[in-house]
């Protein structure tokens, strides 16, 4: 899963390569890391996967959902648990 949200910010400020996770379930650290884990920048990853679908004759379009990757591990979850993800410089 994954989460959208209305608060646009506008690249670069957000300066999402040095951002830190840090993600709780029911209390307790499961998943920690930082956007330069994504080839440095996630604008990188986002940026190859524009140039790859231009070559291949395809393209991004207005209103598609980019996921450059994630900022920690995954985990597994069940129904009941309390899930929060800290976001330093997005929210």
């Amino acid at each position: 899963l994954f989460v959208v949200g209305a608060d646009a910010r506008p690249w670069p400020t957000c300066g999402l390569p040095a951002c830190k996770m840090r993600m709780t379930v029911d209390g307790r650290v499961q998943s920690a890391g930082e956007g330069a884990a994504c080839l440095g920048d996630p604008a990188l990853a986002v940026a190859w996967l524009a140039r790859t679908l231009r070559e291949r004759g395809d393209s991004l379009r207005a209103g598609d959902v980019v996921l450059s990757g994630a900022l920690g591990s995954m985990v597994s979850l069940a129904p009941g648990m309390h899930v929060e993800a800290d976001i330093g410089g997005v929210g």
